[in-house]
């Protein structure tokens, strides 16, 4: 009509019409996020209040699945957007993620410490033994309660603010954590304009890191730390000082004292985890994410590393050796390789002893 202005349909606000329900990227707009997930939290909400105020006796249909069932499109969109993040991130994405992240984390606390939910879980808990549920039923509602009583649900309600915040914390720091490592991994190129630097580099590699060059209106290669750029320069890179300086930079991402820099991060991380550990009646962070691993306790953990190594250090110190020596049959001079030089001779000596080619793969 003419004068009037057609609203865009908000493609994360419905169920997806494709094959598989795979994700129209394509279809979305950065613009769509903000105002899904605020739809979906309220939806999200409205579920867990209806189950609160169900007047009929908690049961494990009820209560239990109808519980599993919320929040559905909650989780459906904040897994596109921490997709796109990690993948193919921008400063809106970011500036998205911040906005969004304390939003999830709130209404996960609501949930986790929820009097009322909490008490008709317990309630169908304490009456498992008389519901005939199946297997899965079974393993079901024990993971829901376990994951109920984990998170908080039995504290007073001090200890639960406490929690409330440790939690929103967490989830800040861990953003700002995978935001920085992001953004060493983005800022940094080696630019190459010598190919004889390049000897070793198959064409492929060679290709891709021309086009890198010419998007940034450079001669050359270019160079970064993502995966299929680094891999291939590490293995097989004649330079070896090259070599280095890529795996230096790659290594010592986030930890260079400047904007990037993760160090303090890490540890009030690991301080509010004991924290949250002490609280929730655990000695460690450890001992709280072992209870439901398959290793359930730090001393199995310990044996199991110990066992590692007992077992895999003479084969890996054999291995070293031979690699050592058939690198010092192509020229090299120093007395032990370093971490840099693994990946390259290695590739070398798998293509010369058993045929197998990486390049051709």
């Amino acid at each position: 009509m003419s004068g009037q202005t057609i609203e865009r349909e908000n493609v994360l606000s419905k169920n997806f019409s494709t094959p598989f329900d795979t994700v129209p990227f394509d279809q979305i707009s950065t613009e769509d996020f903000i105002p899904a997930i605020h739809l979906a939290l309220t939806n999200g909400r409205n579920e867990i209040e209806k189950i609160c105020n169900n007047p009929s006796k908690p049961g494990f249909a009820n209560t239990i699945v109808a519980l599993e069932q919320s929040g559905k499109d909650i989780i459906r969109i904040s897994k596109i957007l921490f997709n796109l993040n990690s993948v193919e991130t921008n400063a809106v994405i970011q500036q998205i993620v911040r906005d969004i992240s304390p939003l999830l984390t709130e209404y996960s606390n609501d949930i986790a410490l929820n009097e009322g939910l909490f008490f008709r879980i317990k309630s169908v808990w304490d009456n498992r033994s008389k519901l005939r549920l199946d297997k899965e039923s079974e393993m079901l509602l024990e993971k829901t309660f376990k994951r109920f009583t984990r998170n908080g649900a039995n504290l007073t309600p001090d200890k639960k603010e406490l929690i409330r915040g440790i939690n929103k914390e967490l989830s800040d720091l861990s953003i700002r954590f995978s935001e920085n490592v992001l953004n060493e991994t983005n800022e940094y190129s080696l630019h190459i304009t010598d190919e004889n630097d390049l000897m070793g580099l198959p064409e492929f590699a060679k290709e891709v890191a021309t086009n890198v060059a010419k998007n940034e209106g450079k001669d050359g290669w270019i160079f970064s730390l993502q995966a299929p750029s680094y891999s291939p320069f590490m293995q097989y890179v004649d330079n070896r000082a090259l070599r280095k300086e890529l795996f230096m930079a790659f290594n010592s991402r986030s930890s260079k004292g400047d904007k990037n820099d993760n160090q303090a991060i890490i540890n009030k991380i690991v301080k509010l985890r004991y924290d949250r550990a002490q609280l929730l009646g655990y000695d460690t962070w450890a001992d709280y994410i072992l209870e439901e691993r398959m290793a359930n306790s730090k001393e199995i953990v310990y044996d199991f590393i110990y066992d590692i190594k007992k077992n895999a250090q003479p084969v890996a110190t054999k291995e070293m050796e031979e690699l050592t020596a058939y690198a010092k049959t192509l020229g090299f001079e120093d007395e032990r390789l370093q971490r840099w030089d693994f990946s390259y001779y290695s590739e070398k000596l798998k293509k010369e002893r058993y045929s197998v080619n990486d390049e051709i793969l």
